[in-house]
């Protein structure tokens, strides 16, 4: 069995990051980013900075977590079944 080609590995790697990303930091607060950065005000300077930092910090996370994920063969969209230790007694 042939393996994946690199765009193949890199449209799940991808997939990974994109859903590991959304979970990690909402749509909201990216949307409230963008719109302090459009309308920055001297107080709320050190707030959009610390915000960016969040979100960048965030984003490089969902990276590296997306990369060990498919690295270990775990494919996007793949569901995990996960039984606590008395569902299994």
């Amino acid at each position: 069995m042939p393996g994946k080609t690199v765009q193949q590995k890199t449209g799940d790697w991808y997939a990974a990051y994109l859903a590991i990303r959304e979970e990690l930091t909402p749509q909201p607060v990216r949307d409230a980013l963008a719109t302090m950065k459009t309308e920055p005000t001297l107080e709320g300077l050190g707030s959009v900075e610390r915000l960016a930092r969040l979100v960048a910090a965030n984003d490089r996370a969902a990276a590296l977590a997306a990369a060990i994920i498919t690295a270990a063969g775990v494919r996007p969209g793949a569901t995990v079944q996960i039984e606590d230790e008395e569902d299994a007694e």
